[in-house]
C-alpha cells in the first residue's frame, strides 16, 4: 500500500542521503569520485562513467550502467502504480549516453552504444537497441556510433554525426 513501512523507509533513507551528501554531491560533481559514494549505496556503475549530475541516482538498488558512459540526464527508476511503490532496474549499457534533459524510465534496457539525444524519453520496459534516439517516446533517429572514444564524443558532435550519417 502506498503508506507502507516499505514506502516510508525507501524515502527516508532517500531524503538522509539528501541532507548528508548534498554538499560532497555538488562538489564532485562530473566526476568519478561520486561514483564511489553512489557505488556504496547500491549502484551498479562501470569503469570511467560520468554522472553530472549524481543526486538524481537515488533508487540505488536499480541503478546500472555500464563502462564509458555519461549520464546528463534523469534516472526516473520508481513509480506509484496502484497505490504502490514500484521501482524497476534500468540497464543501461558500455559506452552509452543519456543526454542533458532525456529521462530513463525504471525497466528499461539501453543496449550498448546507445545515444539518447536531450529531451528524449525512454519509457517503461522499453528496450533500446544501439543507434541514436529522440524523442517522447524515443525513436532511432540514425546508427549507432562506434568507435574507440564513443564515451568522449560530446552531445553535440554526437547530434551532428548522427544528422551527417542521414
Amino acid at each position: 500500500p502506498f503508506w507502507s513501512w516499505r514506502h516510508l523507509t525507501y524515502f527516508f533513507a532517500q531524503d538522509c542521503f539528501f541532507l548528508w551528501c548534498r554538499n560532497p554531491m555538488r562538489v564532485l560533481a562530473g566526476t568519478l569520485l561520486t561514483n564511489v559514494l553512489l557505488r556504496g549505496m547500491g549502484c551498479r556503475i562501470g569503469k570511467r562513467t560520468l554522472f553530472t549530475d549524481p543526486l538524481q541516482a537515488f533508487d540505488w538498488n536499480a541503478v546500472s550502467v555500464g563502462d564509458d558512459c555519461i549520464i546528463d540526464g534523469l534516472l526516473q527508476l520508481h513509480s506509484f502504480e496502484e497505490m504502490s511503490l514500484r521501482v524497476k532496474r534500468a540497464e543501461i549499457g558500455d559506452g552509452s549516453a543519456v543526454n542533458f534533459g532525456a529521462m530513463v524510465m525504471g525497466g528499461t534496457v539501453i543496449e550498448a552504444g546507445t545515444t539518447l539525444l536531450p529531451l528524449s524519453v525512454v519509457l517503461k520496459a522499453m528496450q533500446l537497441r544501439p543507434a541514436i534516439y529522440e524523442g517522447n517516446p524515443a525513436e532511432p533517429l540514425g546508427p549507432a556510433l562506434t568507435g574507440p572514444s564513443l564515451a568522449s564524443i560530446s552531445g553535440a558532435d554526437r547530434l551532428a554525426r548522427a544528422t551527417a550519417a542521414t
